[in-house]
C-alpha cells in the first residue's frame, strides 16, 4: 500500500456515516419534520420514504413536505461546508468527514430535481404537479438540477484540493483514494437500507439508482484535478489514520439504518 494511503476500514467508516446522516436528514429531517411542522399526521419513515396524511391541510402542505428533504438537505452542505472551512485544523478525519458530508448533501440535493426531470418522478414532481405543462417543468427541472449539480461539484473539488495536497504527479490518485472507496461504500450502506422495506424489492431498486446516481460526482470528480487550477492551502495531504471509534460509530450507525430505519418506523397501524 503506498505510503499516506488512507485506510479503506476508517474511510469506509467516515463514508456509511456521512451517507447515513443525509439520508435521515432527507427523509426524517426533511419530510418527516415538515409533515410535523404542518400538522400532517405522520405514518411510516423509512430510508426509502416518509408517508404522511395531508388531508385537510392548506393545498401548499404536501409541496412544502415534498420540497423539504431537498431543502433540509441543501442547508445541511451549507453547515458542513462552513465547518469545514473554519476548521482547518482539526484532525484528518475529522476535515475529511466534513467535506464529504457537505459533498454528499449538495450532490444529493442538486440531484433531485434533475432526478425528477429527468424520470417524471419524485419529490421534485410532487412539488409542480398541477402547474401546468408538465414536459416543461420537466425540462426546467432538468436544466435546474443539471446547473446546480455541476455547481455542487465544483465546490465539493475546490475543497477537495485542499486535502489532496500540492500540484504533483500524485494529486489525481489521492483524490481518488478519497472519492470512490467513499461513493461505492456509501452508496452500497445507503441501498442496504431498504432490503428489509416491506414495500418489496422495488425500493431496493430505486434506493440503489437514487445513492449511486445521486451522489455519482464522487465517482469521477478527482479525476479532473489534472485538468483545471484549483488552489490548494495544504502544504501535504489530509492525515487520515486508522479510528476504531469512527468505525464503531459507522457500524452502529449501519445497524440502525438497515434494522430499525428499514423496515420502517411507524406512527400508527
Amino acid at each position: 500500500m503506498p505510503a499516506g494511503t488512507p485506510p479503506l476500514l476508517t474511510v469506509g467508516a467516515v463514508a456509511i456515516l456521512a451517507y447515513v446522516i443525509a439520508n435521515v436528514l432527507h427523509e426524517g429531517v426533511g419530510h418527516a419534520g415538515a409533515c410535523l411542522a404542518l400538522g400532517c399526521e405522520p405514518a411510516t419513515l423509512t430510508t426509502a420514504y416518509f408517508e404522511g396524511d395531508s388531508s385537510g391541510l392548506d393545498p401548499a402542505a404536501p409541496r412544502l413536505i415534498s420540497a423539504a428533504g431537498t431543502l433540509v438537505n441543501l442547508t445541511a452542505g451549507g453547515i458542513f461546508l462552513k465547518l469545514h472551512r473554519r476548521l482547518r485544523q482539526a484532525p484528518g478525519t475529522l476535515r475529511y468527514f466534513l467535506w464529504l458530508s457537505f459533498t454528499v448533501n449538495l450532490l444529493v440535493a442538486t440531484g433531485y430535481p434533475l432526478f425528477s426531470g429527468a424520470l417524471g418522478v419524485g419529490d421534485w414532481m410532487r412539488v409542480v404537479e398541477g402547474w401546468g405543462e408538465v414536459g416543461l417543468w420537466r425540462l426546467g427541472l432538468a436544466a435546474a438540477g443539471l446547473l446546480l449539480y455541476a455547481g455542487a461539484v465544483w465546490v465539493s473539488l475546490r475543497e477537495l484540493s485542499r486535502l489532496v495536497g500540492p500540484r504533483n504527479s500524485d494529486r489525481v490518485s489521492r483524490g481518488v483514494r478519497l472519492t470512490v472507496p467513499a461513493y461505492l461504500i456509501g452508496s452500497l450502506a445507503s441501498t442496504l437500507g431498504a432490503l428489509l422495506n416491506p414495500a418489496g424489492a422495488a425500493f431496493v431498486l430505486t434506493s440503489a439508482a437514487a445513492h449511486f446516481g445521486g451522489t455519482s460526482g464522487l465517482a469521477w470528480m478527482a479525476q479532473v484535478l489534472h485538468s483545471i487550477r484549483l488552489s490548494s492551502e495544504s502544504p501535504a495531504p489530509v492525515r487520515i489514520e486508522q479510528s476504531w471509534p469512527w468505525i464503531i460509530a459507522a457500524a452502529a450507525a449501519l445497524l440502525v439504518h438497515v434494522a430499525i430505519l428499514g423496515p420502517g418506523v411507524r406512527w400508527r397501524a
